[in-house]
C-alpha cells in the first residue's frame, strides 16, 4: 500500500511539473515517463500509455 501511495504521489508531481516546464519551453521530442522498468510508460506529450522500446531509447540517468 505504501509503495502505491508514494507512486501515485511522486506520478502526481512530476506530471504538474511537466506540464508546468510545456508552458514554460515548448518541447516536441517524444518523452516518456515510468516509475519502474517496465515495457510500458506515459507518452508526456500525449498523455497516452504506450509501450516502450527500449532499444531505442536513449537514457539519461540522473543520480542524486
Amino acid at each position: 500500500v505504501y509503495e502505491a501511495e508514494k507512486d501515485e504521489i511522486f506520478r502526481d508531481w512530476f506530471i504538474n511539473c511537466w506540464s508546468k516546464a510545456l508552458q514554460d519551453t515548448p518541447n516536441s521530442i517524444p518523452t516518456y515517463f515510468s516509475t519502474k522498468e517496465l515495457d510500458i510508460g506515459l507518452e508526456l506529450q500525449t498523455m497516452d500509455i504506450v509501450e516502450i522500446n527500449k532499444e531505442q531509447l536513449n537514457k539519461r540517468c540522473y543520480f542524486v
